[in-house]
């Protein structure tokens, strides 16, 4: 099979709902897009699942596992002498160094204030009530 052209990194914070994480990874399976991530994603990922008790320690590293069993090109390494260089807020430095440097490249990040915001202009715009969206 040819790779598809979009290469996207997914950061912990979309790995991190069930549904998501899932459609996400089917859909890089099915060859839709290539996925990439970093170790520091995958901790990143494990250890908000277990703090959350969304689950258990020993279930969150056995995700990881089949996670990277699935998936072994995932894993972007060499980037952590980027990090200093970054701009972005400081938290997320790692993900944007972590970014595959192509054209084709993206970062599939939520962004829940940009996506609320959004959704309160549409509802203004065109009269409809207004969704309840988390606020993180």
């Amino acid at each position: 099979m040819v790779p598809a052209p979009f290469i996207v990194l997914l950061d912990a914070n979309v790995l991190f709902p069930f549904s998501l994480r899932d459609t996400l990874l089917r859909a890089a399976a099915a060859g839709f897009y290539q996925v990439r991530w970093s170790s520091q994603i995958l901790d990143e990922m494990a250890r908000n699942l277990v703090s959350t008790g969304t689950m258990p320690e020993e279930k969150a590293q056995r995700l990881r596992a089949i996670m990277e069993r699935e998936f072994p090109e995932a894993e972007v390494t060499d980037y952590e002498h980027l990090i200093a260089a970054m701009k972005n807020h400081e938290k997320d430095r790692h993900v944007a160094a972590a970014e595959p440097p192509t054209q084709a490249a993206r970062s599939a990040r939520a962004r829940w204030a940009e996506l609320r915001a959004r959704y309160i202009r549409r509802a203004a715009r065109t009269g409809a009530q207004i969704p309840t969206l988390p606020t993180r």
